[in-house]
């Protein structure tokens, strides 16, 4: 994710149409028959109208990629279409769950719907956290480390079959169903899985709280299915057990070193300014030292690890890229923004924002672009500039900033790309300043992105997906309990055949 900017033809329509009002059949239907709670709170239907609406109302107001994936007429279709189907009262779950299918119709990574402030609570402090992290693979679902006071040898690498009776491969299905990514990328969707904290609150929605987790497992390289049930944990309590069983997960946000004499690799874990503050690291100036010593050392191959990272800083981006071009260069096509003050801003933890005159410029389509940018306009390349042979590693986790920075890369360079399809979409995002409007009646909250980043790029196969591979390398369940980096040994089997 970007750190926030203190700036601050008739036919495929109705088939696109009648596919949206598909999919809200599909979760209202299932929303008729979920789990329910007699203690959890029920809204009224013009309670619910009423949030939806101050939502659309926003999001046409401030979102400037509303029509990006889809047009105008599918959007207004599928706002007019939800709102008549809010016939009855909802809990907050329930409501969540319908909202997620809207939002997830706009295409937009960077916009998620969030729990209640009172739910965030419950969910951090309550012994619910799951005490597993998982990963999944197609419709399987595996452990890859475990929190819980089953012994490592029982659950790690296990299938889990069903947890609390439900078949993990529909959960698998229903929470992509309400995952929202740039354009019709699924990497990032999966990778959500991986975080305990995520993948709590998804069983909160569909199944409801619990404190404890039936599940049905195959253990790691056996034929018979078991029977547990995982004590929930506070989500505090997860991160010291983490902390202290998997000491390795605490890294460096950046990591140089000579694999031989002729290669390098070089790991960017985060673009996050903060990151390296808080481990006293200067990127820039880490950078630099590093291609130095590529030019010193005449290093020929470098592997670039981008894997894991969720983006950050904007110009953190840029200025890695601008050690691979020999020539100045646009970074951003254009950084746009409807307006330089939003009504709906006080329905958010904004409060109040107002973007300086001198920041934007109104531009012919009669919304503002804006100049005051480290990446906007004319961009100088850095030295030494690397020109040998470049290697790339990606996932679905190299999103926002990381995106953007793979998009120049794979535009601008000869770089070999090894891994997965990257999580973000190529020509751009939204994102940059994302205000979270609270809904007066449910309190859930919408992150609403505030500016559209159009990357200098053309030409590339793909309007709604990420940077594909030329190596399609994944882990497997394997791969993970013993550490093994499928993708690293690829890319240094490319750079020295045997």
């Amino acid at each position: 994710m970007k750190n926030r900017i203190s700036i601050a033809k008739d036919k495929v329509k109705t088939i696109r149409i009648k596919s949206i009002l598909t999919v809200l059949f599909v979760i209202v239907t299932a929303l008729s028959s979920a789990q329910k709670s007699t203690n959890e709170n029920r809204i009224a239907p013009e309670k619910l109208k009423q949030d939806l609406q101050l939502l659309r109302a926003s999001l046409e107001e401030g979102y400037p990629g509303m029509y990006t994936y889809n047009s105008k007429t599918v959007i207004d279709s599928l706002f007019d279409s939800s709102e008549k189907q809010l016939q009855k009262e909802m809990t907050e779950r329930e409501f969540y769950l319908f909202l997620s299918k809207i939002v997830m119709q706009l295409q937009d990574g960077h916009m998620d719907i969030y729990p209640t402030k009172n739910t965030r609570e419950k969910l951090a402090n309550s012994k619910c956290s799951i005490p597993i992290q998982t990963f999944v693979s197609g419709q399987k679902m595996y452990v890859q480390k475990n929190y819980s006071t089953l012994s490592d040898k029982e659950l790690l690498g296990a299938e889990i079959i069903s947890i609390n009776g439900y078949p993990v491969s529909s959960f698998i299905t229903e929470v992509l169903s309400i995952c929202s990514s740039d354009g019709n990328n699924e990497t990032n969707k999966f990778k959500r899985f991986e975080s305990t904290g995520l993948l709590t609150r998804y069983l909160f929605y569909f199944q409801g709280y619990t404190e404890n987790y039936k599940i049905e497992y195959l253990p790691f390289n056996d034929t018979k299915t078991k029977t547990s049930t995982l004590k929930g944990i506070t989500f505090e309590n997860l991160l010291k057990i983490r902390l202290n069983r998997y000491p390795g997960v605490k890294q460096s946000p950046a990591e140089f070193k000579l694999l031989d004499p002729s290669t390098a690799y070089l790991k960017i874990k985060s673009f996050n300014e903060d990151d390296y503050e808080n481990n006293k690291m200067d990127f820039p100036a880490f950078l630099r030292s590093s291609f130095e010593t590529i030019k010193d050392k005449e290093v020929k191959n470098l592997i670039l690890d981008l894997r894991d990272n969720g983006g950050g800083t904007d110009e953190y981006g840029k200025i890695l890229f601008s050690y691979f071009i020999n020539h100045e260069f646009m970074y951003y096509e254009s950084l746009i923004i409807n307006k330089p003050e939003f009504n709906f801003i006080k329905y958010t933890d904004y409060g109040e924002m107002k973007i300086p005159e001198d920041a934007i410029r109104i531009n012919k389509e009669g919304t503002y672009s804006v100049i005051d940018h480290p990446n906007v306009g004319m961009q100088k390349n850095s030295t030494p500039t690397y020109s040998g042979k470049l290697f790339i590693l990606i996932d679905g986790n190299c999103f926002s900033t990381t995106s953007e920075c793979l998009s120049m890369l794979e535009s601008y360079t000869s770089a070999v790309f090894i891994g997965e399809e990257s999580g973000g979409g190529y020509y751009g995002n939204c994102s940059g300043s994302v205000p979270m409007l609270i809904l007066p009646n449910s309190l859930l909250q919408v992150g609403i992105p505030l500016m559209k980043y159009s990357m200098a790029v053309k030409d590339y196969k793909y309007k709604d997906r990420g940077v594909i591979p030329d190596y399609n390398i994944a882990p497997t369940i394997k791969d993970k309990i013993l550490s093994n980096d499928p993708e690293l040994e690829f890319a240094k089997k490319l750079i020295s055949p045997q």
